[in-house]
Order: structure tokens, then C-alpha cells, then sequence
């Protein structure tokens, strides 16, 4: 695991509140850092991949462009996925009624210093 990714994790965790909790995956379903409690990270970190495949390809069909996220809203919170440039993927999730609106500002706020973190170019 990626020590200063999940260090960078925990750091949105303590920030943004509401945001229950946060892995990085590839592309290919891969974890490589994860800041959660009681979920089966490596299942989630699969989904991502699935999910993240699913929207490009819901994106590509209705003409929308660039898939920039995806969004599983369900009666007891919600998830997100979110691509970090053409490698990696951020997934948050909540396990209460926090509204979507407060994932997306996490993900603002947290996603320079994740992909910083990986070593990515910041944009």
C-alpha cells in the first residue's frame, strides 16, 4: 500500500465531514491504498473499475464527453468514483445521509493532494 496516499486519505477523512471512507484503486481493480473501516477493500476496489467502466461507456453512448465521475446514490449513503488522470481511481463513500454535494466537495479538496501523492503532475 502507498503510505503518503493513505496518509493523504485520512486527511480528507478528518476534513470533510460525512465522508465515511476512501480508497485508491487502478484501472484494473487494483488497490493501492485505502482509509475505511469495515468494507472488503479489495471487492470495493474491483467495483471501482467495473463502475468507472460502466460510466465512460454510459458517457460515450448519450454524447456527454469525458466521464468525470461516477455516483451510486442507495437508501443508506452514497459512492463515488472518480478517475485520477488515466492509472488510478478515488472511490468515497458515506453511510448516511450525506448528500452527494458533499462527496463532490471532498473530492475538489482532496484530489491535488491524492494525485500528488502518486506522483502524478497536478492540474
Amino acid at each position: 500500500m502507498s503510505e503518503p496516499v493513505r496518509v493523504a486519505l485520512q486527511e480528507l477523512l478528518s476534513e470533510v465531514i460525512g465522508v465515511s471512507g476512501a480508497l485508491v484503486s487502478s484501472v484494473d481493480g487494483l488497490l493501492v491504498a485505502e482509509a475505511t473501516t469495515g468494507i472488503e477493500v479489495d471487492v470495493v476496489a474491483a467495483l471501482s473499475a467495473a463502475t468507472s467502466s460502466v460510466g465512460v461507456q454510459f458517457a460515450n453512448v448519450l454524447g456527454l464527453g469525458a466521464a468525470t465521475g461516477m455516483v451510486i446514490q442507495a437508501s443508506k449513503g452514497c459512492a463515488a468514483v472518480y478517475p485520477i488522470g488515466e492509472t488510478a481511481m478515488l472511490v468515497l463513500y458515506c453511510v448516511d445521509s450525506t448528500h452527494v454535494a458533499r462527496l463532490h466537495l471532498a473530492v475538489r479538496q482532496a484530489m491535488p493532494r491524492i494525485t500528488e501523492a502518486m506522483g502524478l503532475p497536478v492540474s
